[in-house]
């Protein structure tokens, strides 16, 4: 595959005036299809495109380095500039009260504990999260994508297609924070919160402990490229009509599906963009595009083209940025964690074992079935158990299934053993966070033949309903 091959294939003749948004994810893919763009000359500086790249501060060791090299690139070799931007949650008044609020920092490409603006890379800013929504992600709530990168991508535009100099002042004014720990207890439980108090306070103690505020910054101070960004036309990014502008994606011809999940909501944003609606995840001027997928660009090809770079990710594909995605299959996690890696990072998001801590720290207790109340926190941690499973042989099919994480968060399949009981007597799911599914088949079960009060069924077999 050439070097100039890719290109956009626009759903409307003027989806080619919008500025254009590349979100590369650190990744080999979106990195070629941002250069190859760049090469081609379809990405233009003087149109307000823009490079973005989300920090999740729990990607691997080796994404930072080659995020850095084509970032580089793009912004000395063709003029691009790219921001590189990170979640994190601030004080602010609201129905006069102070409350911890999701923003969004810029930061430089130097790690943070050699450079105050700098980025983190031993999860600071995914534990933020977890301790601010006080819940893991899951398989059925991806919520480190969006609160991680599309939410504070929103942000960020905002203030880019309004022309500003960078981005404004997000707090309140005092160094000191306003809001303690159980303040946000107490309106939290004001709102029908359910979680003990102990078990709140616990989690909450990170986030409280984050700066209140994020002063002013300005866009010239994180990239060496020129800033052009004239002010767009609309009104707003979810206003109406909206701000329309194309984002690119480095999704390839051999990921249909994840294309597919994107064009759905892209055809509801873009066919309700008249009447100023959108997706949560999308506002309706937003189009996004596949470059890699409409050239016909699959992952050899990719791989291909890297290798014959001077510079590369320099790791393989099973590992990826997030290493210990919960959207990996369990045996590839488990492959992972025995993997020799010498760029790991003990007690970092590249190591199991922060995920492990993570988990044990952020897991929540499960619910009964009936409403009334909750039954007794998990007893034990999977992702736990499976430490001491990666340091002995022979591994089996069983001991996997039963102890081996198939979730970065420690959100695990209980082992063979575990019992779900009947809904009158409640749920008692081992280690598990993402509970969702085994209530949902549980229920249909129900409905299909009438339990008994002792009657029990096995997880596994429960799994077998589907």
């Amino acid at each position: 595959m050439a070097f100039r091959s890719i290109e956009i294939r626009y759903r409307r003749p003027r989806q080619a005036e919008y500025p254009h948004i590349v979100k590369f994810s650190g990744g080999r893919s979106s990195a070629l299809a941002a250069l190859s763009l760049a090469e081609n000359r379809t990405l233009d500086p003087e149109r307000g495109d823009l490079v973005l790249f989300a920090n999740t501060s729990a990607e691997h060791p080796a994404t930072y380095r080659f995020a850095d090299l084509v970032s580089s690139k793009l912004e000395d070799d063709y003029g691009l500039p790219v921001l590189w931007y990170e979640f994190c949650t601030v004080e602010d008044a609201r129905r006069g009260k102070y409350v911890r609020k999701a923003a969004y920092r810029l930061v430089s490409r130097n790690p943070v504990e050699s450079d105050p603006n700098g980025y983190h890379s031993r999860g600071e800013v995914f534990e933020e999260m977890l301790s601010w929504q006080q819940m893991l992600p899951n398989r059925m709530k991806r919520s480190c994508t969006y609160k991680l990168k599309l939410a504070p991508a929103h942000l960020l535009l905002e203030e880019w297609f309004a022309g500003s100099y960078g981005p404004r002042h997000r707090g309140h004014h005092q160094p000191d924070p306003y809001l303690s720990a159980a303040e946000a207890f107490a309106e939290y439980a004001s709102n029908g919160g359910t979680q003990p108090r102990a078990d709140y306070m616990r989690k909450a103690r990170y986030v409280h402990a984050r700066p209140p505020l994020r002063g002013e910054q300005k866009w010239a101070d994180f990239t060496a490229a020129p800033i052009i960004n004239p002010p767009q036309a609309g009104d707003g990014l979810w206003g109406h009509p909206p701000w329309q502008h194309v984002t690119l994606l480095g999704l390839r011809a051999d990921e249909p599906a994840r294309v597919n999940r994107v064009l759905d909501r892209t055809f509801i944003s873009e066919g309700a963009a008249s009447s100023g609606c959108g997706t949560q995840s999308q506002p309706g001027g937003e189009h996004p595009h596949f470059p890699l997928h409409d050239s016909g660009a699959a992952k050899q090809d990719v791989l291909d083209w890297w290798a014959a770079q001077p510079f590369d990710l320099g790791i393989g594909g099973e590992l990826g940025n997030c290493v210990f995605c919960f959207m990996k299959p369990a045996a590839q996690l488990e492959e992972i964690a025995r993997m020799d890696d010498p760029m790991r990072q003990p007690g970092c998001p590249s190591d199991v074992s922060w995920w492990v801590d993570i988990e044990r720290r952020y897991r929540r207790r499960a619910p009964r079935l009936t409403g009334g109340g909750e039954e007794r926190p998990p007893s034990g941690s999977s992702a736990q158990a499976a430490l001491p499973m990666l340091r002995s042989e022979p591994v089996t099919t069983a001991s996997r299934a039963a102890a081996m994480p198939n979730s970065k968060y420690g959100s695990s399949l209980p082992p063979a053993t575990a019992r779900i009981r009947a809904p009158a007597h409640g749920t008692d799911i081992s280690c598990r966070e993402n509970i969702g599914r085994f209530l949902h088949r549980q229920n249909r079960r129900a409905r299909e033949r009438p339990r008994r009060a002792g009657d029990t069924g096995n997880v596994t077999e429960l799994l077998r309903c589907s």
